[in-house]
């Protein structure tokens, strides 16, 4: 099984899309170019912080245009909507089969099963990269 240790060491940052800090869309975005060479698109200058809800609202809504939505199991490369509110948006990815990588402000970079009680009942789409359809 691949080492995702790597990732765990990057913290929370505002717009950050790098390994020096990452907000939940920059690890996404990060965990792509790393690991299959995938640019997916940047959005920072987009908006100013997480919590420019309607802003990133608009943005994900049009992003998701742009991928596939799944029903069922998630598959390794899969990006999960999980809202920390009813009013947020925030994402994951699937890194190993039943493992979300995921951020959350004031924290670093974490893998968490999907049957967690902090994830489980807050998936609220699962989309995929057209490029692994």
């Amino acid at each position: 099984m691949k080492d995702f240790s790597k990732y765990f060491e990057i913290p929370w940052k505002e717009n950050g899309r790098s390994r020096e800090g990452c907000d939940c869309w920059g690890l996404v975005r990060l965990f792509y170019l790393e690991e299959w060479g995938i640019e997916i698109d940047d959005f920072s200058a987009a908006y100013e912080t997480h919590l420019d809800r309607e802003k990133i609202k608009k943005i994900a809504e049009t992003e998701k245009k742009k991928w596939i939505r799944i029903e069922g199991a998630p598959n390794v490369g899969d990006i999960l909507e999980i809202p920390i509110s009813k009013n947020d948006f925030h994402v994951g990815v699937i890194a190993i089969p039943g493992m979300l990588l995921h951020i959350e402000d004031g924290a670093f970079a974490q893998l968490i099963p999907l049957k967690s009680i902090r994830i489980k009942n807050r998936i609220k789409g699962i989309w995929r990269h057209h490029g692994f359809a």
